[in-house]
């Protein structure tokens, strides 16, 4: 096996995108028997829910949510690298922006799009709110969450993928609505 300067491993039973340089990548695939679908309850909600109350005390849900907004706009047409390092803000792939932008106001989210759809709480499409995640399925992974971005209100994401980077899109353009997977809420 090997992992090609793409991110592709070979020589595997099925071909799965690996972040070349490793990292924390989830090896989860749709069609690999340990796949698992991010829980659709809220059963690791409460400890998450807390974590995040306690840090944004005083706050209330909507101005952290459009914190984490002013946040992520400052980072409009920074380039996407898959696999970026998030000890940097260059380059960013979609889960390293959203773990960036929320961390920046107190919220330690995981590294990976796979990871961050099974933190806080399942949210219903017509019920997102501003700073909701929102997760796809965009053809890495099969039928599997391979892109993240954040709830901007009005039927807007913010999130970074390809060219231009980091930028805003409607969540009802076919390439996102065709897509969508699932939405949580961590704040």
């Amino acid at each position: 096996m090997f992992i090609s300067t793409t991110g592709i491993l070979f020589g595997a039973p099925k071909a799965e995108a690996y972040p070349a340089g490793g990292s924390d990548w989830n090896w989860g695939s749709y069609n690999n028997p340990y796949f698992q679908w991010p829980n659709q309850d809220s059963s690791n909600s409460s400890q998450t829910d807390t974590t995040n109350q306690n840090q944004n005390e005083g706050k209330s849900n909507s101005a952290v949510a459009s914190q984490i907004i002013s946040i992520g706009q400052r980072y409009l047409g920074t380039k996407y690298e898959f696999g970026a390092d998030t000890n940097q803000t260059k380059t960013f792939d979609c889960s390293s922006f959203v773990k960036h932008v929320f961390d920046q106001v107190g919220i330690d989210l995981p590294r990976t799009s796979y990871t961050q759809a099974k933190e806080g709480k399942l949210v219903s499409r017509s019920e997102l709110q501003t700073g909701d995640l929102v997760f796809f399925a965009t053809g890495r992974r099969g039928k599997g969450i391979s892109h993240v971005a954040i709830y901007a209100g009005n039927g807007r994401i913010l999130h970074t993928f390809g060219s231009p980077g980091v930028t805003f899109s409607d969540l009802s353009d076919d390439q996102w609505s065709s897509n969508y997977v699932t939405a949580r809420r961590v704040l």
